[in-house]
């Protein structure tokens, strides 16, 4: 019995340094890897670096378009209800 007690709790260690199924030792070792590696000399070609500023490109421009709407359809509601409501001076308004 003490075997088998003792497999448990070792398991249960293991469960309690894991981060969602991610163990911290293999976080690290991955962000170890990636803070030391040297810098990359790469070559990109005039079809990739177009395609890369395009993309960059739209995303701003997506962006702004989706603030733009945002701040546009509340504005357009208040526009609408101050055309509707009749001046005070008008019989209307009374």
């Amino acid at each position: 019995m003490e075997g088998r007690e003792n497999r448990f709790a070792s398991e249960r260690s293991l469960f309690q340094t894991t981060l969602r199924g991610v163990s911290f030792g293999t976080a690290g070792f991955t962000l170890l890897s990636l803070a030391s590696a040297p810098h990359v000399h790469a070559y990109i070609g005039p079809g990739l670096g177009i395609n890369a500023i395009m993309v960059a490109l739209l995303s701003v421009g997506f962006l702004l378009s989706l603030l733009l709407l945002a701040l546009w359809y509340p504005f357009k509601r208040l526009l609408r209800r101050w055309r509707a409501k009749p001046p005070p001076w008008t019989s209307a308004g009374r």
